[in-house]
C-alpha cells in the first residue's frame, strides 16, 4: 500500500508589514513548506481570509483562495494591506496534498519598527553534522541595542512551534579559565535551555545539538529584548539549521571544521583546511570539486586562485585548499587613500558569506556557506603619539617628563594595563620620579598614570650643554613600542626661526583629495639653523583630513598630536594632506596649529596653517537613449544599458540614481533586484528610484499590465539621472505595444454518457476551453441552470469519492482550473436511464459565453466489471516485483473473474510492466503489441513492474480500463507504484549486551539488541558478524552451528 506522507511546515513566522497598505511577499522565513512525497500534489487553500487586506499573486489585485506551493517557493503569492489602522491581522491556512491536510494561522504584524528597538545585524542560518552540535556565535547571532549591555541582552526561544523539532539549544558549562575553543563533545556538561544572553553567544557557550534524526532542516524562532526595558522587543526572527546528512559516499564536513576564517584587513587571507575541508573515504582530495553558487557581492573582496589572482575563482579542489592555494583577497581602499593602506574593510559587515557545494563526481551536497569574520586586526600594538619627543631644560635645571613626550594609543589595551620601561637612563642628568624623590635605573617600570600625573622628573647635571637621550619602551604584554625622548639644553643661539615671506601659510586643495604641502605654502626659516633642525610640531591636527608623512621607503604614517617633522621633509615632499571629505556646494576651511622650533630649540608659538576644500567641478552624467522599445502586449521587456546608456567619469555606477519624472500609463517599471529582509521584486515609483547599476546588471523590466485595456499602441516614461551633485535634463522612453488580435475563449462541448449507479468526473474531454491569455484559474463558470436528474459536486481533493464535495446550485461558481484538477463530478439521482443537463455561462473578464453540457443515463442490462484489491506496489530503485492478486484483483459477478482483462491507456513515467506467460518476459505498452495483461495471469505471477537503478524514482503509475468478456468497461483506472529510494542507513537503536551464566546459552532479542530503517521492513534487515566472540560462539535459533555469515533478525 502507498504510504502518503503529510506536509510538513518548517517555518511559521509573523509577517511584518512596515508601513499600513503596504505589499509583503511571503518568504520562506514566514511560511516555509516541504512535503516529502510529491510537491506538486500540495496545495494551500485560504479558509479564512485577512480581515484588513487580501492575499494575492504578484501583479495582481485578484484575492486568492487557492495557491500552490511552488508559487509560494517562487515568493509570488503577498499579503496587500488595505491601508487601514489596524495593528494586527490573520488568515486561516489549510495545506493539503490529496491525503492529509493541516491548517495553519498565518499572522500579519502591520508596524513601524522604534528607533531603538533591537537590531539582528547577522545571519540566522548554520550548519550542523546529522547527530552533531554547532557553535551559535556572533556570525550566527549579533544584535545592536543601544544603551544595552551584552550581558543584559536576552534571546528568548518562543514556545510551542518556536522550538527547534529535531534538536534543542544548549548552554555549555565552561570553566573559567577554558579557552573560548575548546573542544567540546556530546558527553560534556551541556544544559538544554530557552533563553541566553549575548554575553553567553560571545564567550561561545551556545550551542545547537542535533538529535541525528529527522528532516534535512530544523528552524527555531527567538525575540531579542531586556529587562530594563520590556517594551523594547524585537520582531520574531527565525534561525535556520542545514543539516549535513552523513550517508556512505557523500563528502563529509571534516570534524573540527567550522566553515569560517577571520580574514585581517590588511593583507591576504589564505583559506585553510582547518577552515574548509571535506573529506570522502573513496575520493581523494584532488577529486573533491567546490562548486561556488553565490560569490561574494561587487565590493566585498574576492576569493581567488593563487595561481590566477586578482580574478574571481568559481570552481577548486580540496587539495587546492590543502596546498594553501585559495585566498581572500580584502577590497582595495579608495585610491586617494591607497597611499596609507591597500585594502579596506570600510562599510562592510562585520560576516561575509560565500555560497558553496562539494561533489566527488557522483554525489553533490546540498548548497552551504563559508563565513569570512573581517577584523581590523587581531592585536594592535601601543604606539607613541609623539614621533620626535623633546623636553626643554636649561644648564642645571629640571623638568618634568609626562605627555607631551610620551603619548600613547593601543587600539586594544585599555591606558592602565600598559606598562612603560626606562630602558636608557639619560648621561649628563638623571631621571627621578616626584613622589618618592627616587632616581630611577635601567630596567625600571612606570604606569601611564605615571605619565599623565607628570610623576617622571628630569634633572640636568650642570656641566654639559649637549642634548641628554632617555630611552623609554612600552608593551601592551604582547607588542612594545620604543622612544627616545630627547632632552635640548637651552644655550645660546640666534633670533628664532621666522615665517619665510615667500610662504602663503595656506594650501587650496580639491575635495576627496591627497595633497603634498610645498616650501611656498608653508616655510620657517633661521639665521642659525639648516632646514634639516628647523622643527615643526603640531599642537592640534586638521578637522577634515589628515597630515602623513611618508620618508624614503615611501610608507605613509599618519600625524598626530605633538608629532614633529621638519622643513627639510617639506622641501622632499614628504608631508601630505589627504582629506576624504565632499564639500558640496561651499567650500570648508580646515586648520591645524604648530610651534616652530630652531637648532638650538628657540621656539616660536601659536602658528596656524589654512587649507580651503573646494568642490571639484562636477559635470551632470550623460545620457543616450535608444529611440523605441517593443513590447508585446501583457508582456515585459527587460531595459538594458543599451536601451538608456548612462556614462558619469565621477560618480560609480551605484550611485547614479534614475529617477522618473512620469510613470508608464498603460504598464509599469519594475526592479527584481532582491533587496529588504524579505526579497522579491519592486515596482520603480517616482518616490523610488533604482541606480544604473541596476540597469547594467539587467534588473530593470517594462512590464505592460493587461488590466489596462487600451487600444493605444504606445506608452511612455520620462526619468532624469542625478549624480548626487547635478542632474541631467528629463528624457523620454517610448515603449511600442504590438497588440494580440482580441482574444474570445474558445469552448467545446462533447456529451457524458454515465452509467448505472455510478457518476462520472466532469473532464476537460468533455468540457474543454482554450483562452491564450487567461490563466485557467481565471476562467470563471457560473451554473445558470443546475441539472433535474443529478448533482453537480465540487471536491476539495480530485483522491475524494464522487459522491462527496459541494453541491452547486444556481448562481454557484467554479473555474476552469477546477475541471483540469478532476474536481467536478456529476452524479445522478436515479436509474432510469435518460438524459439530463447543465446551464452555464464562463468568462474570462471580459467575455462571456454561454453553453449547455448533456448527461446521457444508460441502465446496463449486463453487470460490470469492479475493483475489489488495488493497493498498489513498493519496491526499492533498481528492482522488480510482481504484481499479484494482493495488489491488482478485479471481479465480474456475472463474468469469469480470470477471464477479466486489464487494457493499458497509460503507461509508467518510468520503468516498465513486463508479461512472461511463456517464461520470457515480453513488454506491456499502449503503444506494444501486448497492451493488457488477464486476470489470470496476474493470479499466475506472470506480471511484474521493472525499475533501472539509473530511472527516476518516486510515485510511479500506470492507467487501465478493465473489460470484461461481454465489453463492459471500467475505465480511467490507476494503479499506483511508489519506488523507494534508500536514503537513509539503519539505525541500532538498543545495544545492551548480554549476560549469561559459564557453560550456558542464551537468546539475544530485541531486548538486547535492535534495529530500525525508516526505508526498509524490520525482515529485511541483515547482521552481518564481522568478529566472531572469543568465548563462545553465535548460533541460529533454527539452524544450531549456523556459521559466521549473516543472520536475519525480525523485529
Amino acid at each position: 500500500m502507498r504510504i502518503c506522507r503529510p506536509p510538513v511546515v518548517l517555518a511559521l513566522s509573523p509577517l511584518v508589514v512596515e508601513n499600513p497598505g503596504a505589499a509583503v511577499p511571503l518568504s520562506k522565513s514566514v511560511l516555509q513548506i516541504e512535503d516529502p512525497d510529491n510537491m506538486a500534489d500540495v496545495l494551500v487553500m485560504v479558509l479564512e481570509p485577512p480581515q484588513y487586506g487580501r492575499l494575492t499573486r504578484l501583479h495582481s489585485d485578484r484575492a486568492l483562495n487557492r495557491f500552490k506551493l511552488d508559487e509560494l517557493w517562487r515568493q509570488q503569492v503577498q499579503y496587500v494591506h488595505d491601508g487601514s489602522d489596524s495593528a494586527h491581522d490573520k488568515a486561516v491556512l489549510q495545506i493539503n496534498d490529496g491525503h492529509n491536510y493541516k491548517n495553519v494561522l498565518l499572522q500579519m504584524d502591520i508596524q513601524h519598527k522604534a528607533a531603538d528597538a533591537p537590531q539582528l545585524q547577522s545571519v540566522p542560518l548554520a550548519w550542523v553534522k546529522q547527530g552533531g552540535m554547532v557553535r551559535l556565535d556572533k556570525k550566527h547571532l549579533q544584535t545592536d541595542f543601544k544603551g544595552v549591555r551584552s550581558e543584559d541582552t536576552v534571546y528568548t526561544v518562543l514556545s510551542a512551534q518556536g522550538r527547534p523539532t529535531y534538536g534543542d539549544v544548549v548552554l555549555a558549562s565552561m570553566p573559567a579559565d577554558s579557552p573560548l575553543d575548546a573542544p567540546m563533545s556530546q558527553d560534556s556538561g551541556f544544559t538544554s535551555t530557552y533563553s541566553f544572553t549575548q554575553q553567553d553567544v560571545n564567550d561561545g557557550a551556545v550551542w545547537y545539538r542535533h538529535h541525528g534524526a529527522g528532516s534535512t532542516a530544523d528552524s527555531f524562532q527567538f525575540t531579542v529584548s531586556t529587562d530594563a526595558a520590556p517594551h523594547l522587543q524585537s520582531v520574531p526572527q527565525t534561525f535556520t539549521i542545514g543539516v549535513l546528512p552523513q550517508l556512505p559516499g557523500f563528502p563529509q564536513l571534516a570534524p573540527d571544521c567550522e566553515l569560517q576564517i577571520t580574514a585581517l584587513e590588511d593583507r591576504v587571507t589564505e583559506i585553510t583546511a582547518a577552515a574548509l575541508s571535506f573529506v570522502d573515504s573513496e575520493t581523494p582530495s584532488d577529486k573533491l570539486i567546490y562548486n561556488i553558487t553565490k560569490p561574494l557581492p561587487l565590493g566585498h573582496g574576492v576569493l581567488e586562485h593563487r595561481d590566477s589572482p586578482y580574478s574571481a575563482v568559481s570552481r577548486f579542489t580540496q587539495s587546492d585548499v590543502d596546498k594553501g592555494k585559495i585566498i581572500y583577497r580584502p577590497p582595495h581602499a579608495p585610491s586617494h587613500l591607497q597611499e596609507l593602506y591597500t585594502y579596506s574593510f570600510t562599510g562592510l559587515p562585520e560576516s561575509l558569506s560565500i555560497y558553496f557545494t562539494v561533489s566527488d563526481g557522483e554525489h553533490t551536497t546540498p548548497e552551504m556557506d563559508f563565513a569570512i569574520l573581517v577584523l581590523s586586526n587581531h592585536q594592535q600594538p601601543p604606539v607613541f603619539q609623539v614621533l620626535d619627543p623633546v623636553v626643554e631644560v636649561s644648564v642645571g635645571g629640571q623638568a618634568a617628563i609626562g605627555g607631551q613626550q610620551l603619548a600613547v594609543s593601543d587600539a586594544d589595551t585599555a591606558p592602565d594595563e600598559l606598562e612603560f620601561e626606562l630602558t636608557e637612563p639619560p648621561v649628563y642628568g638623571e631621571v627621578l620620579r616626584t613622589d618618592t624623590l627616587n632616581k630611577m635605573n635601567k630596567g625600571d617600570v612606570f604606569s601611564f598614570s605615571d605619565v599623565t600625573r607628570s610623576v617622571l622628573l628630569y634633572r640636568h647635571g650642570g656641566h654639559s650643554l649637549l642634548d641628554d637621550h632617555i630611552t623609554v619602551s612600552v608593551s601592551d604584554g604582547i607588542s612594545m613600542a620604543t622612544a627616545v625622548v630627547t632632552v635640548a639644553v637651552m644655550g645660546s643661539g640666534g633670533s628664532g626661526p621666522q615665517p619665510d615671506p615667500n610662504a602663503a601659510l595656506s594650501l587650496q586643495v580639491k575635495e576627496r583629495s591627497s595633497t603634498v604641502i610645498r616650501r611656498n605654502q608653508l616655510a620657517y626659516t633661521d639665521d642659525v639653523s639648516p632646514d634639516s633642525q628647523i622643527r615643526i610640531q603640531l599642537v592640534s591636527v586638521p578637522m577634515y583630513g589628515i597630515l602623513t608623512r611618508s620618508g624614503s621607503g615611501q610608507k605613509h604614517e599618519e600625524l598626530q598630536e605633538y608629532s614633529s617633522f621638519s622643513m627639510d621633509d617639506i622641501n622632499q615632499h614628504y608631508i601630505r594632506y589627504i582629506t576624504s571629505v565632499e564639500t558640496g556646494s561651499q567650500p570648508i576651511t580646515d586648520i591645524f596649529h604648530f610651534t616652530v622650533y630652531d637648532g638650538d630649540n628657540n621656539r616660536l608659538d601659536n602658528q596656524m596653517c589654512t587649507i580651503t576644500i573646494s568642490s571639484t567641478p562636477r559635470r551632470p552624467p550623460e545620457v543616450a537613449v535608444r529611440s523605441v522599445i517593443e513590447v508585446e502586449e501583457g508582456g515585459r521587456v527587460q531595459l538594458t544599458a543599451a536601451d538608456i546608456s548612462v556614462t558619469d567619469q565621477d560618480t560609480p555606477r551605484k550611485e547614479l540614481l534614475m529617477w522618473l519624472v512620469s510613470i508608464p500609463k498603460y504598464g509599469f517599471i519594475e526592479n527584481t533586484k532582491p533587496g529588504g529582509s524579505v526579497g522579491g521584486s519592486r515596482v520603480i515609483t517616482p518616490e523610488a528610484p533604482f541606480s544604473v547599476d541596476d540597469l547594467v546588471h539587467e534588473h530593470i523590466f517594462y512590464v505592460q499590465d493587461k488590466k489596462y485595456k487600451t487600444q493605444e499602441q504606445k506608452d511612455v516614461f520620462s526619468f532624469y539621472i542625478s549624480n548626487g551633485h547635478t542632474q541631467t535634463e528629463a528624457f523620454s522612453v517610448e515603449i511600442d505595444i504590438q497588440s494580440k488580435a482580441a482574444s474570445e475563449p474558445e469552448v467545446s462541448v462533447s456529451s457524458i454518457h454515465v452509467e448505472e449507479n455510478s457518476g462520472v468526473v466532469i473532464t476537460n474531454s468533455s468540457l474543454n476551453v482554450f483562452d491564450r491569455d487567461t490563466p485557467e484559474n481565471e476562467i470563471l463558470f457560473t451554473v445558470i441552470r443546475r441539472p433535474s436528474y443529478g448533482k453537480l459536486r465540487r471536491r476539495q481533493f480530485y483522491s475524494q469519492p464522487l459522491d462527496s464535495g459541494k453541491v452547486l446550485s444556481q448562481g454557484s461558481t467554479f473555474t476552469y482550473q477546477d475541471v483540469l484538477d478532476r474536481l467536478l463530478v456529476y452524479t445522478p439521482d436515479s436509474t432510469t436511464g435518460g438524459a439530463d443537463e447543465l446551464g452555464f455561462t464562463l468568462t474570462d473578464g471580459v467575455h462571456t459565453h454561454t453553453g449547455r453540457l448533456h448527461f446521457t443515463m444508460e441502465v446496463l442490462r449486463s453487470e460490470g466489471p469492479r475493483m475489489t484489491v488495488n493497493r498498489g506496489l513498493q519496491l526499492p530503485a533498481g528492482t522488480s516485483s510482481k504484481i499479484t492478486e494482493q495488489n491488482l484483483k478485479g471481479t465480474d459477478i456475472d463474468s469469469d473473474n480470470l477471464k477479466l482483462r486489464y487494457v493499458l491507456t497509460k503507461d509508467p513515467a518510468s520503468g516498465k510492466l513486463l508479461l512472461s506467460p511463456q517464461g520470457e518476459a515480453e513488454k506491456v505498452s499502449v503503444k506494444g503489441p501486448i497492451n493488457g495483461f488477464t486476470q489470470d495471469q496476474v493470479n499466475k505471477g506472470m506480471v511484474q513492474y521493472s525499475h533501472e537503478k539509473s530511472e527516476k524514482a518516486g510515485s510511479v503509475s500506470f492507467k487501465f480500463n478493465l473489460v470484461d468478456p461481454e465489453g463492459n468497461k471500467l475505465i480511467d483506472q490507476s494503479f499506483f507504484i511508489s519506488v523507494l529510494e534508500d536514503r537513509l542507513p539503519p539505525m541500532v537503536e538498543v545495544n545492551k549486551g548480554l549476560v549469561l551464566d559459564e557453560n550456558s546459552m542464551k537468546k539475544i532479542t530485541t531486548l538486547q539488541l535492535s534495529a530500525s530503517d525508516q526505508d526498509s521492513e524490520p525482515g529485511e534487515l541483515l547482521y552481518h558478524v564481522t568478529k566472531q566472540p572469543a568465548l563462545g560462539h553465535l548460533e541460529h535459533a533454527n539452524v544450531p552451528a549456523f556459521p559466521e555469515g549473516g543472520v536475519t533478525v525480525y523485529i
